[in-house]
């Protein structure tokens, strides 16, 4: 399998966002502690007003950063990053066969045995594949033929060991 596609600035973006993704365990653990913090809030407001405001105020110091970080700094520190990084500017050309991955632009070239990728991660639009827990290949879905393409890549990477994050 082979394909080439270039990565845009709004794919870096969305990267740096499905990389900062919770899993879904994260996201359960934020939830209760979100749930629990409130919970004490509501108990606690009726015999101490003071320590009732401290747990919601925690409550929300629990979430409000997150969001900000991943809503307002991560779009910014994406747009440096990329204009940074030029030789994201230029098309990659992808090889995926049994030996592993095969990377290369006119920069260079980078050959990878399917074990040597940790993790691979993916929505509607991307597909992450990881070589270490915070370097990975940004991989836009349009760069396919079709889905059975992508699916072909999955299976290929499931049958080698490399695991969904």
């Amino acid at each position: 399998m082979e394909f080439e596609v270039a990565i845009t600035l709004d794919d870096y973006r969305k990267a740096s966002l499905l990389h900062t993704k919770l899993t879904l365990m994260l996201t359960y653990i934020f939830a209760a502690v979100f749930l629990v913090l409130v919970v004490l809030g509501i108990a606690t407001f009726e015999r101490d007003t003071g320590i009732s405001i401290l747990f919601f105020m925690a409550a929300l110091v629990f979430i409000v950063p997150r969001a900000l970080i991943r809503h307002v700094f991560l779009p910014e520190m994406a747009l440096r990053a990329y204009s940074e990084q030029k030789t994201l500017h230029v098309p990659y050309l992808y090889r995926a066969s049994d030996d592993g991955l095969t990377v290369s632009s006119r920069y260079g070239e980078s050959r990878l045995p399917w074990d040597h990728l940790m993790k691979w991660r993916a929505d509607s639009q991307l597909l992450l594949l990881y070589h270490t827990r915070s370097h990975f290949f940004i991989i836009p879905k349009r760069a396919f033929a079709s889905e059975s393409e992508v699916g072909r890549l999955l299976d290929t990477l499931t049958q080698n060991g490399v695991q969904s994050a």
